[in-house]
């Protein structure tokens, strides 16, 4: 009874050396496709080089697991037992990072139980998802406009400069310090330059920057 136990524990399943070498070949392929995907998307924002090596190492160990877990019962309870204590305390900075590890974790798996058109079918989803949506602009991102004076009188004359441009406008800060005022807006307009020169213009006006914003928005 005991060795027939022992036996059902350490035997392995049918899967052969050739669908495991088949299974972590076609994970580290994919893996390359993420690789590529993730490079392509945060051109224009923080790339982290080792962060993207990180999803591509992923991706195939997520199969490397599930099929170790398919092939031999006691490595599969151990599998559970050793997971359900790992504790991830890395903080992701850009929410679409957290997307990409579970896209990772998604098709080690699906790639480790050999369902390899789900896998494909769910890459070019995702990497269409990803791409339609980067490019979707409900609402034109605001820009910040710093301008730093040397009296307190002319936050009137620079509000009634961008109300004739019919800019949008917030004040979102104030600092005074003496006899300077340095205030910065929060506008939406497409025009850089000549707003610039027009602000300078402005008697008590040392300096004017606008600078673009590329975070949330709020509606």
């Amino acid at each position: 009874m005991v060795s027939e136990a022992i036996d059902l524990l350490t035997r392995t399943a049918g899967m052969s050396y050739r669908r495991m070498i088949f299974a972590l070949i076609f994970s580290t392929l994919l893996s390359l496709y993420i690789y590529v995907v993730y490079r392509t998307i945060s051109k224009d924002s923080f790339y982290s080089k080792s962060f993207n090596i990180t999803l591509s190492v992923i991706t195939i160990l997520t199969t490397a697991i599930v099929v170790a877990m398919q092939a031999n019962l006691v490595v599969s309870l151990g599998m559970v037992g050793a997971l359900s204590i790992v504790r991830f305390r890395t903080a992701l900075k850009d929410p679409m990072d957290l997307a990409f590890v579970f896209w990772a974790i998604t098709t080690g798996i699906v790639t480790g139980t050999e369902i390899y058109g789900l896998a494909i079918l769910t890459a070019i989803i995702v990497t269409i998802a990803i791409f339609a949506l980067d490019r979707v602009n409900l609402k034109e991102a605001p820009r910040l406009l710093v301008v730093n004076g040397e009296s307190v009188e002319y936050e009137n004359e620079l509000n009634t400069l961008l109300e004739k441009h019919k800019i949008y406008y917030k004040v979102k800060s104030r600092n005074i310090n003496r006899n300077r005022l340095d205030l910065i807006y929060e506008i939406q307009t497409d025009e850089g330059m000549a707003l610039i020169k027009e602000i300078s213009a402005l008697n008590a006006v040392m300096s004017a920057n606008i600078l673009d914003h590329d975070g949330s928005l709020r509606y």
